[in-house]
């Protein structure tokens, strides 16, 4: 950024101009490189690197381009050329004046296509508009999210910036399709029941009561004395800022209370018994063997003519236990009624503590009833 260098040399002399940096107050940091590129370092390698690059075919670039060598537009014909590249191991790297270079051009959209975020901070510490007509910076990846997910929202943040993104190219062969959205706040209907019952003079009374009101919130003592047909003394002096901090508080509360449910509960009368018939299995898991549950909804069951049948399942019967389980309860009975408590069993699954020993067992004797 504008407010950084990188020094590449010989290590002495540049652990010399760190020191003196340091002695300055300033920051400084070692890098992590295996070689001082951008520097008399490379010397020795630009003859070999030249004829590398002599031997490649270059095509002029299709968009316009802005080199990081000089700072500024460049043209086919020097990127082009070989030694534009030898030019690029050996010289400083102008980064902050092509990020300005490309800021003076209009370019308001800035994509890192690299493994991680690094060269966007330095980016949107380069570029000099105000925050008004601030440009966008977007990676496309990030060193500590999957590849998918961080191509996705470099897109997204680009699209909701103005970026022209080529949707239909991204999700070519995924088998997505558009969807509607939410309505919007104000396309909604009230389902509120309205309450049409009106109280009798209610609107003369409703406009004397606003009108004294009213009074007490713009603290009117002479109105106010003479709603009330008194005299406006001290007394009513001092009670005038308590009515209108009341009314104030009131109106507050009435709003607030507009905007909540009231949960009540009221009583039912008791059900006229239902008739059942014939034999009701009960399986029980084993923890709620004895509950009062159990017993409860047994009791229940007979009340209402059922012969009832507890099965007790044990957390981990497999689905042959739950057969022989229910098959000993009933005897020599075929046919049967069957009410499950097991799903009540909350406790871990033996071997899956991520699954509760109700859901297991409820999947098993379901298992076990279809054969």
């Amino acid at each position: 950024g504008p407010a950084a260098v990188v020094v590449a040399g010989d290590e002495a002399a540049v652990l010399e101009i760190a020191g003196g940096w340091v002695g300055q107050g300033r920051k400084t940091r070692r890098l992590r490189v295996s070689h001082a590129f951008h520097s008399p370092r490379m010397d020795a390698m630009l003859d070999d690197f030249r004829k590398v690059v002599e031997g490649l075919t270059f095509a002029p670039p299709t968009i316009a381009l802005v080199s990081n060598l000089t700072g500024e537009p460049v043209g086919a014909a020097e990127v082009c050329a070989s030694e534009y590249w030898v030019r690029h191991v050996r010289e400083a790297v102008r980064f902050a004046d092509g990020v300005r270079a490309l800021e003076k051009l209009g370019v308001t959209s800035f994509v890192e296509v690299g493994p991680d975020g690094v060269l966007s901070a330095m980016a949107q510490d380069c570029l000099v508009a105000d925050a008004g007509s601030a440009a966008v910076v977007v990676p496309v990846l990030r060193k500590d999210r999957p590849e998918v997910q961080a191509l996705v929202v470099a897109l997204a943040e680009l699209h909701v910036h103005g970026v022209a993104v080529g949707w239909e190219q991204v999700f070519v062969g995924r088998g997505v399709r558009k969807v509607e959205l939410p309505t919007y706040a104000f396309q909604r209907q009230r389902y509120w029941l309205e309450d049409t019952v009106g109280v009798p003079g209610g609107s003369a009374v409703g406009s004397v009561d606003a009108r004294f009101w009213d009074a007490v919130e713009r603290e009117d003592l002479e109105a106010l004395a003479a709603a009330l047909g008194v005299e406006g003394g001290g007394s009513l002096g001092e009670l005038l800022p308590v009515l209108s901090s009341y009314r104030r508080q009131q109106r507050e509360r009435v709003m607030v209370d507009g905007w909540r449910y009231r949960v009540s509960w009221k009583p039912v009368p008791e059900v006229a018994a239902g008739s059942l018939s014939g034999t009701w299995l009960l399986a029980v898991p084993a923890s709620l063997a004895d509950s009062e549950l159990a017993q409860t909804l047994s009791l229940g069951l007979e009340k209402s003519g059922a012969r009832v049948v507890p099965a007790v399942i044990d957390a981990d019967a497999d689905r042959d236990g739950i057969a022989e389980a229910l098959l000993g309860a009933l005897g020599g009975e075929s046919e049967a009624s069957v009410l499950s408590l097991l799903a009540l069993d909350e406790e871990p699954c033996a071997g899956e503590p991520v699954v509760a020993s109700g859901l297991a067992l409820t999947l098993r004797l379901v298992q076990t009833a279809a054969g």
